[in-house]
C-alpha cells in the first residue's frame, strides 16, 4: 500500500481525512478585544459569577468547610520567607534564641545594635500572619511553610496561634491539610504545658512569668476548650482519617504521653515530610527535659489537673462510643481499620494506666472476646483468631500482650499458643505475635515453646522470619537459668547446620548472610577458603550480608554463655584475618564485630586475642570509612599494654594514614610523636586522655557470681577511696585473690590489729605496724628516716616471699583476675629482692628524670584499666623486660 494512503491506529487521523474529502471547515473563531475583556470582567464581578477560565475546581467536598483563599502576593511572600530562614539556616548564622537567657559572644553593644536576621525575619512573618492563619493552614503550599514556622515559635506564639484557631478546630482537624498543622502546633504545645504545670505546683502565678498580654489565656485553659468543642463532634472526628490523628495528640496531652512523630504520625506523612526539608527550630536550642522522649520507665510528662480532667471526659466518651461490639462503628470494626488503630492502641494503653483493661466490658476484654470474665472459656475465639493474621488488628494483640498481667497472659497462652507456636511463628503476620508473646514467657513455658518451633527454624531462616529468634534468645538471658539458654543458642546454631567443631568458623558467615550451610557450601567464598588458608584481600569475596541475619547475631554475642564461648574464640581463629578485614568494610557485617568487641559476656583475653590479630593490618583497616570505626572502637576499649602494641606496628604507615581519608583522623589519636620522644609520657597521657571503656552485663548473673563481684568491686573501691582521702599514689602491690582462703584469714587478723590496737602494749602494736606497713605508710618512713629498721626490713622480705610464691600458684589456678597493663604491679614481686637502700636510690632517680606528664605514678594506670570481668580466665602478665633497660 502506498505511504500516502496508510492509516496509523484505528480510524487514522480524522481531520486529514475530512480535509482530502474536501469537508467544509468550521469557522475560526474571532478575536477578542482587550476593551471586551475589560467589560466582561466588570459584568462577572457584579454578576458574583465565576469566569469561564477559572482554574479552580467547582466539585468540593460537602463535608469540608469553606476556608479564605490566599492571594498570589501573600503566598509568594510566604516563599520568601520560607526560603531565606532555610538558607541562613544552611549558613549556620545566628546562634541564640529570642528567649533564651545564653550570653552571645559578641558584646553587649553590639548586640544592641544588631539584631540576629533569623529574629527579624520570624518578627516580620509573624505580625503579617494575623489574620491569614486559616488561610495559611488550609492551603496545600503554605500549610508546610507554617508547620516550619511554628517549630521556631516561642511559647507566647504558640499560645496566640491556638487562640486564633479556637472555633474552626473540628474543622481544620478534617482538612486535609489543616490536621497537619494542627499535629505540629499541638506536639510542640507539651513543653509550654510543663512549664505550667511546674508554675502551677509550686503556687506560683503563671501569668506573672509568662509572656505579656494578661488577656490571653494560658495554654492549657486553651486545650480544655478545645476539648469541650470537640466533645460533641467526637465520633466522626474520631473515625475521620485526618481527624483521628489530631484526636490522638489531644489525648497524648493530657495523659502526658510522649508527643513525637515516630509515636502521633503514620508511615505516609512521616515520608512526605522527610522530603520538605528541616523541619526544626531555625534557633540552635538545646532541648529541655520536657521535649526529651520519654521512655516506659519513666514517669509521666506534668499536666495541669484542669486539663487532665478534659481528658478524662475525652477518654470516657470515647469508651462508650465503642464500647458496643455488635455494632457498626465499634471497637472491633476500629481494630482492623489502619486509620484509625493508633488512636485506640492510646486508648487501651491509658486504660492499662487507669487498672481498668482487666475488667468484664472493658474495650480489651471486648478485644479478646470475654478473656477476663470470670466463667472463663476456653473455646478460641474467631476474631481472635482473624486478628492474629490481620496486618492491622495484629498490632493491637501486640500492644495488648505487652501489658498483660501475667495471670491473663498465662490464659490467653494456654488458649491461643500451646501447640500453635511453630505454625504461627512462620506466618507472615502472625510472627510478629508470637515475637510478642515469647519476650513474656516464663522460665516454665519457655522449653516447651522451644520444642514447639525446632521443625519449623530452618523454614524460617529460609523465609527471613529472624524476629523470633531474637526474642528467644534475649529472653533465655534474662531468666536465671543460663541452660535454658545455652539451648537455645545450639538450637539455632543447628538450624544453620553448625554442628560440630570444624563448622565453628563459619558462624559469622553463615549468620550475617543468613544462609544456611546447604546453600553456604555453593558460595565462592566457602569454596575459596575451604581449598587454601592463605589468600589475599583481593580475593575476599563475602555473600551478601543481611540486616535481619546481622541483628541475630549481635543478640546471641551480647548475651553469649560463658560456656559457649569457646565456640566464637575458635570460629574466629579459624578464619583468615582478611575475611575479618573484609566484615569490618561491610555496613552490616561490621555491626556483628562491634558487638563483639563491645559485648559484656565476652571476656577480656577474647577480646585481647581478637585484638592482637589486627597488629601489622591496622593501617589497612583504618583506611576505609566502615573499617575506621572498628579501629576506633579497639583502641576505645584496649588497654596501655595493646595501646602500645597497636602504636608500635603503625610508626612504620605513619605516612599512608596521612594520606588516607579516614586514617588521619585515627592517626591524630595515636600522638605518634610522642611515642617515639618518650614512651612512658605517652603512656601517661594514653592512660588518662583515653580510659579504658567497660560494659554493664547485659545478661542476668548467677548469684554467686553477682555477690562475688560486687564484694570485689566493693573491696576495691574502699582502698581507692582511702588512698586517695590520705593523698598518696595507689600501691603497687598485686589484689588478693578469693580462692585463698588463708591468705584471706591472715588480711583478716592483720586489718583487726590495725583497726584496734591494744591499749595496754604499745610496743607490740608498733612492732605490727612496722612489719606490715602500706605503701604510703613506706613512702612516709623513707622520707623521714634514711636508715630503716632492721625488723621492718626482715617483715617485709617474709612477706614479699610468701605473697611470690602465692602468685606462682594463684598463676596456675586462679581464673578472677587478669593483668591489663605492661608494667603490672605483679611484677615488681616477682623480681629478685633487693635491699631497701637501692630501692629508695632507684626511686629518687626516676623521679628526678621523669618530665612533667609522667609525674602521675604507673599505679594509677593500673587502676585505670582495671579487667572488665573478674571471673575471667587470666593471661600470663607481661614479662618486665622494658623495666631492665640500661639507663641513659
Amino acid at each position: 500500500m502506498p505511504r500516502e494512503f496508510r492509516k496509523r491506529g484505528r480510524g487514522g487521523n480524522k481531520q486529514k481525512d475530512d480535509e482530502e474529502y474536501g469537508e467544509v471547515p468550521q469557522a475560526i473563531q474571532p478575536i477578542v478585544a482587550t476593551h471586551d475583556v475589560m467589560e466582561l470582567a466588570q459584568e462577572t464581578e457584579e454578576d458574583g459569577a465565576v469566569p469561564r477560565g477559572s482554574n479552580e475546581d467547582t466539585t468540593k467536598d460537602p463535608n469540608l468547610a469553606d476556608f479564605p483563599l490566599l492571594t498570589p502576593d501573600l503566598k509568594a511572600y510566604w516563599r520568601e520567607i520560607d526560603e531565606k530562614l532555610q538558607e541562613l539556616e544552611r549558613l549556620g548564622l545566628g546562634s541564640y534564641h529570642s528567649n533564651s537567657k545564653k550570653p552571645s559572644q559578641k558584646n553587649e553593644e553590639d548586640d544592641e545594635d544588631e539584631e540576629d536576621e533569623r529574629q527579624l525575619l520570624l518578627r516580620s512573618a509573624l505580625a503579617e500572619l494575623g489574620g491569614h492563619e486559616l488561610a495559611l493552614a488550609s492551603d496545600p503550599e503554605t500549610s508546610i511553610i507554617l508547620e516550619r514556622i511554628i517549630f521556631s515559635m516561642d511559647g507566647f506564639a504558640k499560645r496566640v496561634l491556638v487562640d486564633r484557631f479556637i472555633g474552626r478546630f473540628v474543622d481544620l482537624s478534617n482538612h486535609p491539610h489543616g490536621s497537619h498543622v494542627l499535629q505540629t502546633l499541638l506536639a510542640s504545645c507539651a513543653s509550654v504545658l510543663d512549664v505550667e504545670a511546674s508554675q502551677s505546683n509550686s503556687n506560683k502565678n503563671p501569668k506573672d512569668e509568662m509572656d505579656q498580654d494578661e488577656d490571653l489565656p494560658l495554654m492549657c485553659e486553651l486545650l480544655s476548650q478545645v476539648c469541650e468543642d470537640i466533645l460533641p463532634h467526637l465520633e466522626p472526628l474520631a473515625c475521620s482519617p485526618s481527624g483521628s490523628h489530631v484526636l490522638l495528640v489531644i489525648l497524648s496531652l493530657c495523659f502526658g504521653k510522649p508527643t513525637e512523630d515516630e509515636n502521633v504520625r503514620s508511615k505516609k506523612s512521616t515520608q512526605w515530610r522527610s522530603k520538605q526539608g528541616s523541619l526544626r527550630s531555625v534557633f540552635q536550642v538545646k532541648p529541655t527535659s520536657s521535649e526529651h522522649q520519654i521512655n516506659p520507665d519513666t514517669p509521666s510528662r506534668r499536666v495541669p489537673s484542669k486539663l487532665r480532667q478534659k481528658g478524662e471526659s475525652v477518654y470516657a466518651q470515647m469508651r462508650r462510643c465503642w464500647g458496643d461490639k455488635n455494632r457498626v462503628g465499634g471497637v472491633r470494626s476500629v481494630a482492623s481499620n489502619p486509620a484509625i488503630v493508633v488512636l485506640l492502641q492510646l486508648i487501651i494503653e491509658i486504660e492499662f494506666d487507669r487498672e481498668e483493661a482487666e475488667a468484664p466490658g472493658s474495650l480489651t476484654d471486648i478485644i479478646l472476646d470475654g478473656l477476663f470474665q470470670t466463667p472463663f472459656s476456653s473455646e478460641r475465639s474467631e476474631f481472635v483468631e482473624v486478628s492474629l493474621r490481620d496486618v492491622t488488628a495484629s498490632r493491637v494483640i501486640e500492644r495488648i500482650l505487652s501489658r498483660l498481667s501475667p495471670v491473663f497472659f498465662r490464659r490467653f497462652h494456654a488458649v491461643y499458643l500451646v501447640g500453635r507456636m511453630g505454625h504461627l511463628a512462620g506466618h507472615p503476620v502472625a510472627n510478629f505475635v508470637i515475637t510478642r508473646a515469647v519476650s513474656q514467657l516464663d522460665q516454665e513455658s519457655l522449653g516447651p515453646a522451644v520444642e514447639e518451633v525446632k521443625p519449623k527454624l530452618i523454614d524460617c531462616i529460609d523465609n527471613y522470619r529472624i524476629g523470633f529468634f531474637k526474642a528467644l534468645v534475649e529472653r533465655s538471658a534474662s531468666l536465671d537459668d543460663t541452660t535454658v539458654h545455652e539451648e537455645v543458642v545450639e538450637t539455632i546454631l543447628k538450624a544453620f547446620g553448625i554442628e560440630g567443631e570444624s563448622e565453628y568458623r563459619w558462624i559469622f558467615p553463615c549468620m550475617i548472610s543468613l544462609m544456611r550451610m546447604d546453600y553456604f557450601r555453593k558460595t565462592v567464598m566457602f569454596n575459596l577458603l575451604d581449598s587454601t588458608s592463605e589468600i589475599t584481600q583481593e580475593q575476599v569475596r563475602l555473600p551478601e550480608s543481611n540486616v535481619q541475619g546481622s541483628v541475630l547475631l549481635q543478640a546471641i554475642l551480647h548475651t553469649l554463655p560463658r560456656s559457649l564461648e569457646k565456640i566464637i574464640t575458635k570460629g574466629l581463629a579459624d578464619l583468615p584475618i582478611e575475611v575479618i578485614i573484609g566484615f569490618s568494610r561491610d555496613p552490616i557485617g561490621s555491626r556483628a564485630l562491634d558487638a563483639l568487641l563491645k559485648s559484656p559476656s565476652v571476656t577480656s583475653p577474647t577480646r585481647r586475642h581478637f585484638t592482637m590479630r589486627f597488629l601489622g593490618k591496622f593501617h589497612q583497616l583504618a583506611d576505609d570509612r566502615i573499617g575506621s570505626h572498628i579501629a576506633e572502637t579497639i583502641w576505645a576499649i584496649s588497654d596501655v599494654y595493646l595501646k602500645e602494641k597497636i602504636a608500635s606496628s603503625l610508626v612504620s604507615h605513619q605516612v599512608f594514614l596521612q594520606k588516607s581519608s579516614f586514617g588521619h583522623f585515627f592517626l591524630k589519636k595515636l600522638d605518634l610523636p610522642l611515642f617515639e620522644r618518650q614512651r612512658e609520657a605517652w603512656k601517661s597521657k594514653m592512660a588518662i586522655k583515653f580510659p579504658r571503656i567497660s560494659f554493664l552485663p547485659s545478661a542476668k548473673p548467677s548469684a554467686a557470681a553477682s555477690a562475688q563481684l560486687q564484694t570485689s568491686d566493693q573491696s576495691g573501691l574502699d582502698e581507692s577511696k582511702k588512698l586517695q582521702s590520705k593523698g598518696t599514689d595507689i600501691p603497687e602491690e598485686a589484689p588478693p585473690h578469693t580462692s585463698k582462703k588463708e591468705s584471706s584469714k591472715k588480711k583478716k587478723e592483720s586489718h583487726q590489729k590495725r583497726a584496734h590496737p591494744s591499749s595496754n602494749d604499745k610496743a607490740s602494736s608498733d612492732k605490727i605496724t612496722a612489719s606490715a606497713p602500706s605503701n604510703d605508710q613506706k613512702g612516709s618512713e623513707k622520707k623521714n628516716d634514711p636508715t630503716p629498721i632492721d625488723d621492718a626490713k626482715v617483715d617485709s622480705t617474709e612477706a614479699r616471699s610468701s605473697r611470690r610464691k602465692k602468685l606462682k600458684k594463684d598463676k596456675r589456678l586462679s581464673t578472677e583476675h587478669e593483668s591489663s597493663c605492661p608494667i603490672e604491679p605483679v611484677v615488681d614481686e616477682t623480681l629478685p629482692v633487693s635491699s631497701e637502700p637501692a630501692v629508695k636510690k632507684k626511686s629518687k632517680k626516676r623521679k628526678s628524670q621523669a618530665p612533667p606528664v609522667e609525674s602521675i605514678d604507673t599505679s594509677i594506670v593500673d587502676q585505670l584499666f582495671q579487667p572488665l570481668d573478674i571471673m575471667t580466665s587470666t593471661s600470663d602478665p607481661p614479662k618486665s623486660k622494658p623495666r631492665k633497660k640500661p639507663k641513659l
